[in-house]
């Protein structure tokens, strides 16, 4: 991995390429966090490396930190000024005339530095982590898109294989479908593109895919296909049974939407009901 700068292939940006040490000296290549961000990255489609999106996200979170600092700073001036007039009373004892000039001398100015260093760990904090949290939400909004979609992605892929089309033909028509079937598509469209333009065997996109994929659901219909196609199974009758497996799910999920509804429903129901018995006129 390496970050493309201004220098090279100049997508990394001024503010980015400035903030590559400190990523490097936080960061290392081997870092869990660092290997968690790619995957997410890759799962949500973003188009950065991961090294120049960290870079971004150090660099945001600082100018919040320095923002909320200056914002902190200049509260704790006001407050300092404001409320805190004697020296504080450290355990109730007495404090010697040295002692008290030296807390008189301090006080105003360790309130400040502390308020400005609290609210800019907050901004730095908030900063980074809004932007760290962008691939995770992406990809999760991309997993629940394509799980919604996928049963009816693949009655389309069984379509086509009745229709008498080959297997690398069915991953270009599912690929072109994305006006249909969008997020799905997508995915199909990296095998394609990967086996196009990259020269790959379409088993080793394949297999690429159902590691990069959000959805689990997905990743095991790649696997799944890929293991009939290793194996020169029957795709169109694994596309049948793929497809009356979806339909089941999707069904089992509706269903389950449905009753906990209805559940939620008569449980409301039942509270005003007791609610009125018990607020009702006694007749005895």
């Amino acid at each position: 991995m390496s970050l493309q700068t201004r220098g090279g292939t100049g997508d990394g940006g001024t503010v980015t390429d400035a903030f590559y040490p400190l990523y490097q000296r936080l960061f290392g290549e081997n870092s869990d966090f660092v290997g968690t961000i790619e995957d997410k990255l890759a799962e949500s489609r973003m188009a950065a490396t991961v090294e120049i999106y960290l870079s971004r996200a150090l660099a945001v979170g600082t100018l919040v930190g320095v923002l909320l600092w200056i914002l902190g700073t200049g509260t704790g001036w006001l407050l300092a000024n404001l409320f805190i007039q004697d020296a504080p009373i450290l355990l109730g004892l007495p404090m010697p005339d040295w002692l008290l000039s030296i807390v008189n001398a301090l006080k105003i100015p360790m309130f400040i530095l502390i308020t400005g260093l609290v609210l800019g760990s907050i901004g730095f904090g908030l900063g980074f982590g809004s932007m760290v949290a962008v691939p995770y939400l992406r990809a999760d909004a991309r997993k629940r898109e394509i799980n919604v979609l996928l049963s009816d992605s693949v009655s389309f892929m069984y379509a086509l294989s009745v229709g008498g089309l080959n297997q690398l033909e069915i991953l270009q028509a599912i690929a072109k479908a994305d006006d249909t079937y969008g997020e799905v598509s997508k995915e199909f469209q990296s095998i394609v593109l990967e086996t196009d333009y990259f020269d790959t065997d379409y088993r080793t996109a394949i297999r690429n895919q159902a590691l990069q994929t959000p959805s689990d659901e997905l990743s095991q219909f790649l696997t799944d296909m890929l293991s009939i196609i290793n194996s020169g199974g029957d795709m169109e009758q694994f596309l049948e049974d793929q497809k009356d497996k979806q339909m089941r799910t999707s069904k089992q999920e509706e269903e389950l939407v449905s009753y906990s509804s209805s559940s939620s429903s008569s449980c409301r129901c039942s509270a005003r009901l007791r609610r009125r018995c018990c607020t009702a006129p006694s007749t005895g």
